[in-house]
Order: structure tokens, then sequence, then C-alpha cells
């Protein structure tokens, strides 16, 4: 349980938690939401925040879940504990886990066409399931998933994912995404994912 947490209040530009996404996403999209260029400088900029550290799961639900005004439970169920040896999603607990996270170029491109907020850093947002380390596949859109920048190569992280761009300034919705039959390893991926779905984020 935490204790000491400082008194805040929700930012004056809010958006909204969307289906899947973490914690540490919802962070910084309330960060660009508000002009500030990274999670960091929000921090610096908040009243009572420049001494908080966000050095767990628990902090980060409990800072976005208060900014923003999103439910606290809804946030946490999208935001995997991620330890060593796994990650788990609600009761269910997976072997193997990685620092980075993979991403979905078509998913990005979904997010620029749904959601609609002036700053465009906040249109984009990190799945929950990008986040288990041998998941390979988008389950909605069936293409491999990106292990890293095309451009610079560097893996993927919330220090350098900041919306549809990465830190070098590639658009990764601009990446190759063409359609292509899946192996039948990654037809298995596409179903498991269809399962935590189905029991991790039903109602």
């Amino acid at each position: 349980m935490l204790t000491n947490l400082p008194r805040i209040e929700r930012l004056p530009l809010r958006v909204k938690h969307e289906k899947f996404e973490t914690a540490r996403s919802l962070l910084a999209r309330l960060s660009a939401r508000n002009g500030f260029t990274s999670v960091s400088q929000l921090k610096t900029r908040v009243p009572n925040l420049s001494q908080f550290t966000i050095d767990g799961r628990s902090k980060a639900i409990w800072l976005g879940s208060s900014l923003s005004g999103c439910s606290l439970s809804s946030v946490s169920r999208c935001t995997p504990l991620i330890r060593q040896g796994g990650i788990q999603f609600g009761d269910l607990w997976f072997q193997g886990t990685r620092d980075s996270f993979r991403v979905c170029s078509e998913c990005l491109n979904d997010d620029q066409s749904k959601l609609t907020y002036v700053t465009e850093d906040a249109n984009c947002y990190i799945r929950d399931f990008w986040h288990l380390s041998n998941l390979r596949c988008c389950h909605k859109h069936e293409i491999e998933l990106l292990s890293c920048c095309p451009s610079c190569k560097a893996k993927f992280s919330y220090a350098i994912f900041f919306g549809p761009k990465c830190k070098c300034g590639f658009d990764l919705r601009k990446s190759e995404t063409s359609p292509r039959k899946l192996r039948s390893s990654m037809w298995v991926e596409c179903q498991m994912l269809r399962s935590i779905e189905r029991l991790t984020h039903t109602p």
C-alpha cells in the first residue's frame, strides 16, 4: 500500500484512458497534452511532484489516475505486473520478460484516426500486451510487431517512445506493414492474445 503520497490536482488538459493502455503510456500522453516534452518535465512543473519518483507499477498507476481523473481500477487492470521471471495480467502469469516492448504501426495509425487531440503526441498509446516477451504479432491486424525503430534501431522503451515518433524523429506509422501470411506459431500467438483480452478486459 502506498503511503506519504503528495497532494496533487488534476491537470487542466486531460486524456481519456484507452482500452489496454498502461499507466506509463497514460502519463506520457498527459504530458504531451499539457505541453510537456516528457514525463520528467511534467514532474518538475506540477506542484508537489518534483521529488516524487515513479519507481514502481503502483506509483505510476496512482499518478496517472490522479492527474487524469481516470478510474484507478481501469488503469491498474491495463498495467501488467512485470517482475523477474515473468509478467502478470490479472490472474494470468506468463514466463519471460524484457525491458523493452514491441509496437504495431497499424495500431498507431488507428490511434491517429480515432483520437483527435490537437497535440499529435497525445493520440498514440502503448498496449499492455506489447510487453509480452514472446509476442511477435498483433492479434488485431495480424502483422509482425516492430521490435525496434526501423531508422535508428533503438529498442522501444518509455524513454524513447513519446507519441507516434521515435526520439530520432522517425514516424513509426510509416513503417513497413504489408500484410503477410502468418506462420503457424504466430497464428497461435494471435489466438492466445484474444483469450487474454477476453479474460482480463471483460467488465
